[in-house]
């Protein structure tokens, strides 16, 4: 991990709400420390550059809590924490609230992350030919 960015560990007491079936990982895709990978550890995580964040980031475009990713209704969610001073973007659109899938691009400050979502215990997908 790079040196401008930490993460803060996970509360033992966070319930688990079908989150655990989940791999989440954000892959810094541009900005201070391009490719470090951040795992999405509980239900509501944040970005930002405050202390209370769970990703901070040094970066003066970004406020305290600039943006969270959140497990809501069996899927991931982006939130937008301070919309009127702290713009969130994805995939090239800016956002209050948006769906994420899979390999979504999210705009925070300045930089960019995806999102890998993986269900590691769902069933493989075939494919036949012929």
């Amino acid at each position: 991990m790079g040196d401008n960015v930490r993460e803060r560990e996970p509360l033992a007491t966070e319930p688990a709400t079908g989150f655990e079936r989940y791999a989440v990982t954000l892959i810094v895709v541009s900005g201070d420390v391009p490719g470090d990978e951040h795992g999405i550890l509980r239900p509501r995580w944040v970005i930002g550059s405050g202390e209370g964040a769970d990703a901070v980031f040094d970066d003066p475009t970004m406020v305290a809590a600039h943006a969270a990713v959140e497990f809501h209704r069996g899927g991931f969610r982006l939130v937008a924490l301070a919309p009127a001073e702290a713009p969130v973007g994805c995939n090239g659109q800016s956002v209050t609230q948006q769906e994420l899938r899979h390999g979504d691009r999210i705009a925070v400050g300045n930089h960019v992350l995806q999102i890998l979502i993986e269900k590691p215990d769902a069933a493989p997908i075939y494919r036949i030919d012929g």
